[in-house]
């Protein structure tokens, strides 16, 4: 998660993976399990940053790194990386530990 700008009334914007969801569809769609060790040999890309980007801890995004993201999953930048308030991004995480 990244911290790009601020909203009307102080809130923060936030920049989120949404890189899990992509694999999980991946996972689905070739019918077999992937994980993120997999992703970064199959992409080449540090597993450090294919982790990080993941699981949302990384304080910089490197380009390089999404766009060869992108071109594994087959999508786009707006596929992988959304925009969210400080309020969606908290509900999110209370909805994922309340479903867990």
């Amino acid at each position: 998660m990244y911290t790009v700008g601020d909203l009307e009334g102080g809130a923060k914007l936030k920049l989120v993976s949404r890189m899990k969801v992509l694999l999980a569809e991946k996972s689905i769609k070739e019918r077999r399990t992937i994980s993120l060790r997999e992703v970064a040999r199959d992409t080449g890309l540090a597993h450090t940053m294919v982790y990080g980007l993941a699981n949302n801890t990384l304080r910089e995004i490197p380009v390089n790194g999404v766009v060869t993201l992108c071109e594994y999953f087959g999508c786009d930048l707006c596929d992988m990386l959304q925009l969210v308030s400080d309020q969606e991004y908290e509900e999110s995480i209370e909805a994922l530990a309340v479903a867990a």
